[in-house]
């Protein structure tokens, strides 16, 4: 079991109310129209943000400012490299703008004049690009467990020289907590599973990507099974080893790795050592600590940042008086939590990740390469807390390589929020994942690839 600090059994409920805080927060803002992204007036001309433009399309955006250019990924593969300079924009602090008159142009965008942005694409207008490349990688929609229960559809992208004479490394995109999407759209603007996908397939990599089972069958699966039978297996684990089968009997995919984010990276190892067998794991935002405790840690964040007052008081009231049932769960044997339901999960839930500790499964993984990304900048999973527990966890590990970014949030975006309710506040400016991190992905990958990567196409 791993140890915890001397507060945890005292507070530990705590953590548990202000998760439903914080998700409730999260679901508002995704359920709510995208405001307040300022288009700019400059000599009397508008320019609005391109990885705006960009992300109304559907599309994803990489910088190319030493050229003056953005490179954008469709979702059909299709990569447009869009002159700066040609389109009548201009480049600041890492962020394209483009003249409102090109960007209608260029997809078909209706902007109120209130600044609420009200995306309207217009397939018929003819686009004039400064370069156009061939398609980079293949869309094909698969299902994952096909035969099993809770089917889930599923995009696997593919790149175009991938082939049984020449097979490409693959890889399973594995979520964090809460019922995402396969692209983990947290709120609109935030689709980064999508943006790992297009990148890593436009430079040589499959990529399996699905819609989580609580996402698909959540309410099924609690009028089937009942809350209280529910654990991370059912949630995260089962499916990951479903969708690595896929990628292990395509004849196209040679390596099998799996990326996971915060709670799919903590539960990595253990998706490994279950039926993963995968060859090479990515933590992103991951970490060695019971799920609770870095709920607490986060939750401590959040009151610190409230304002003193009524609403401050009444929040940590509330959550005192779920001090006494957590702290007798943790008492509790496998027997006993089966008829307790707390926080939105059964009792069980907790019980099964409380006894089973990434720890348990670091052995699993000391023959494959492992890396470790941590943004430095992010409030729910720490460096202090957490990517210094997986260095000191994985000390004697031959392979596993460490890289932490600074500036950067707990989805690997450029932030500048200075403690947990800016960072919330943040999610509701659209943003993409920083290009180096993506790049590091790449690299790391084929690095640890058996095979020499090349594109041959004929």
């Amino acid at each position: 079991m791993i140890k915890t600090k001397p507060r945890f059994k005292k507070i530990v409920a705590l953590a548990i109310f202000l998760v439903i805080i914080l998700n409730n927060a999260v679901f508002v803002l995704a359920n709510s129209p995208l405001e307040t992204l300022q288009q700019r007036s400059i000599d009397g001309v508008i320019y609005v943000p391109m990885r705006l433009t960009a992300y109304a399309h559907n599309a994803t955006i990489e910088w190319d400012s030493l050229n003056h250019a953005v490179i954008l990924t469709m979702a059909n593969g299709k990569i447009s490299v869009i002159s700066i300079e040609t389109a009548g924009g201009f480049i600041e602090d890492g962020i394209s703008w483009i003249t409102f008159e090109y960007a209608v142009n260029l997809f078909g965008i209706s902007y109120e004049m209130d600044i609420e942005i009200n995306y309207v694409i217009n397939n018929e207008i003819d686009v004039e690009i400064t370069h156009e490349t061939d398609v980079l990688f293949h869309v094909e929609e698969v299902i994952v467990g096909k035969n099993a229960q809770w089917a889930l559809d599923a995009t696997l992208t593919v790149p175009v020289e991938a082939s049984l004479q020449n097979p490409v490394p693959g890889v399973v995109l594995v979520h964090g907590s809460g019922p995402h999407d396969r692209n983990q759209e947290i709120v609109p603007g935030h689709a980064n599973f999508y943006e790992i996908a297009s990148h890593l397939s436009s430079n040589g990599i499959a990529v399996l990507r699905y819609d989580k089972r609580t996402f698909t069958h959540g309410m099924a699966m609690v009028e089937e099974l009942g809350i209280t039978a529910i654990t991370v297996w059912e949630e995260t684990i089962e499916d990951a080893i479903l969708a690595a089968e896929i990628l292990r009997t395509d004849t196209r995919i040679s390596e099998v790795f799996m990326i996971g984010h915060s709670l799919g990276g903590i539960m990595a190892p253990r998706i490994h050592a279950h039926g993963g067998n995968f060859d090479g794991l990515i933590f992103k935002a991951g970490s060695p600590r019971f799920l609770l405790e870095i709920s607490l840690d986060q939750n401590v964040l959040l009151i610190e940042a409230m304002d003193e007052g009524p609403e401050r008081d009444a929040t940590v009231a509330q959550m005192e008086a779920f001090a006494q049932e957590i702290y007798a769960l943790s008492d509790m044997s496998r027997e006993e939590v089966q008829d307790v339901e707390l926080a939105g999960a059964g009792g069980y839930y907790w019980w099964d990740l409380l006894h089973n500790p990434v720890s348990n499964y670091i052995i699993s993984i000391t023959n494959i390469p492992v890396l470790v990304m941590q943004g430095e900048n992010d409030f729910q999973v720490t460096v202090d807390e957490d990517f210094y527990a997986l260095q000191q966890l994985l000390v004697d590990h031959n392979n596993v390589t460490f890289i932490l970014y600074p500036g950067l949030n707990h989805f690997f975006m450029p932030t500048t929020a200075t403690n947990i309710l800016e960072a919330i506040s943040e999610l509701t400016i659209p943003s993409t994942i920083y290009h180096q991190v993506l790049q590091d992905i790449v690299d790391w990958i084929h690095s640890n690839s058996a095979l020499e990567y090349r594109v041959d196409v004929t």
